[in-house]
């Protein structure tokens, strides 16, 4: 018990993890909250529950893209850039999809389309994020790490995904959008503050 208890002081007093878990669940909780206030925007754009599916079936499709340019690209830019590249692209992508909303476009693939390119930046961020949070510990602590780091996840995403609810966003989808891109931009900072660590380069 001990040595738990001593993991998860390790854990939590490791600024480096920190980040790759805190940035790994902001990314999570942007997709949780689409789920949860797309539905109803499209509902208002007059879209049946079978076009918001096939409609909302872009954003797998665009973590699939995501995952390949990864797969592709880790190895010769590193963890680092590419979670930071990754935050780069979903601030992107959820300020144009802000700038459609806000300029009143009734469209689904307006707000679709964004969110494909966020999923792809997901692809980016996701699976570098959970490998820098587990690499940035000690090995002893690494099962641990990799058990908190989904716990964040999960806890980020219900509360995030639950504000925009409680804000409004089943009524405004633009008050949703505001929440995400808040959680994007916070995701962007961590990026950059991480710090280059020899024990994340990629063989």
């Amino acid at each position: 018990m001990s040595a738990v208890i001593e993991n998860y002081y390790l854990l939590f007093s490791n600024r480096q993890f920190l980040l790759f878990a805190g940035n790994l669940g902001l990314h999570v909780s942007i997709f949780f909250s689409f789920l949860n206030f797309l539905p109803f925007a499209f509902r208002e754009l007059g879209y049946t529950a079978a076009e918001f599916g096939m409609h909302i079936s872009l954003l797998p499709a665009g973590f699939v893209i995501g995952n390949l340019i990864s797969r592709k690209w880790t190895a010769t830019l590193g963890i680092i850039k590419m979670v930071r590249w990754g935050s780069i692209l979903t601030v992107f992508a959820i300020s144009v999809m802000a700038i459609v909303a806000f300029s009143g476009v009734q469209s689904g693939l307006a707000l679709v389309l964004p969110a494909m390119i966020y999923s792809l930046s997901n692809g980016l961020t996701m699976p570098n994020a959970s490998i820098g949070a587990i690499n940035s510990v000690k090995r002893s602590a690494q099962g641990v790490g990799s058990g908190l780091a989904g716990s964040l996840q999960m806890l980020l995403g219900s509360l995030i995904a639950s504000s925009t609810i409680l804000l409004g966003a089943a009524n405004d989808v633009r008050i949703g959008i505001g929440v995400v891109l808040g959680a994007a931009l916070v995701a962007l900072v961590a990026a950059l503050l991480l710090r280059d660590d020899a024990r994340l380069a990629v063989n």
